[in-house]
């Protein structure tokens, strides 16, 4: 149990809420608690909620989607302010081996900065979409022992249902490769396709939902008190952890109950009963 700090207490710390605090709510979780006493103690003025824009990016489930002008209503209606609502990643300062004791403001730094946090977190899914859909074709091809050839009809069909599978196209955009294919090869590209595009999405959007909460930390009044709220275990394992302070990963990251307890101790916010917080 974490001890309370005596004086002075921390003043509104940044706490971001990940996508599964969220659901936790909307869907009665058993966090659901844990994380409205954080909306309660965000609408008290005790610490600053914020909500990546990698929540409205989250794959949903096809018969609970929610609109992102319905999810931003319904965190206003939270408490949470518009301007801490969907929000990306902040320009830092980064230390340079030529200036040291200058901060350094440099997109290639932002970007390679973005590429370690998304290698910690997942170190076997490539960063960049080609390269991810590169390695998992070549693997999908040996498993079915196609030639050269239908591998590259595999890659040129791949890429025909990636430009399709966002937005409507009038007319529809030409699918010569996909079309070549037998009925047999069609809906296996088509169900890797949709495989990959959910695994790496998935992957992605925490990365830079992560890399999102840290760079607005550093920005925060009390960055060594931000707290990154999340009941994923594979992004705070201690091993991870460990590698993210050590590139610059500022305060906390937990769990719905524990980040509850962990803002208690450092802002001497009264705690919730269950009654109460089920109320909200």
């Amino acid at each position: 149990m974490l001890e309370q700090v005596a004086t002075p207490p921390v003043v509104r710390p940044l706490v971001t809420l990940d996508n599964n605090a969220i659901l936790a709510v909307r869907n009665d979780e058993p966090d659901a608690g844990a994380v409205r006493q954080l909306l309660a103690f965000n609408r008290d003025g005790i610490i600053t909620l914020n909500v990546t824009q990698s929540t409205a990016l989250e794959r949903q489930r096809a018969d609970a989607e929610v609109q992102m002008q319905e999810q931003r209503a319904w965190f206003v209606e939270q408490g949470i302010a518009p301007e801490n609502i969907f929000t990306s990643s902040r320009s830092i300062g980064f230390s340079t081996a030529d200036a040291p004791d200058i901060p350094t403001f440099r997109v290639d730094l932002e970007l390679s900065a973005t590429q370690r946090v998304h290698t910690i977190l997942f170190p076997t899914i490539p960063f960049m979409w080609r390269d991810y859909c590169a390695r998992e074709l070549a693997h999908f091809a040996a498993q079915r022992h196609a030639p050269e050839e239908l591998l590259r009809t595999f890659r040129r069909a791949l890429d025909e249902l990636d430009r399709t599978r966002y937005g409507t196209w009038t007319p529809p955009l030409p699918t010569p490769a996909l079309d070549a294919l037998s009925t047999l090869d069609r809906e296996a590209v088509r169900a890797l396709c949709e495989r990959l595009h959910r695994k790496w999405m998935n992957a992605k959007n925490d990365a830079l939902g992560l890399y999102a909460h840290l760079t607005t930390a550093l920005h925060s009044p009390h960055p060594e008190h931000a707290v990154f709220v999340t009941s994923d275990k594979k992004l705070r394992t201690p091993a991870k952890l460990k590698v993210l302070r050590a590139l610059g990963l500022p305060g906390e990251v937990l769990p719905p109950p524990q980040a509850v307890t962990y803002i208690i101790s450092v802002t001497g916010a009264p705690l919730l009963s269950v009654e109460q917080a089920h109320s909200l």
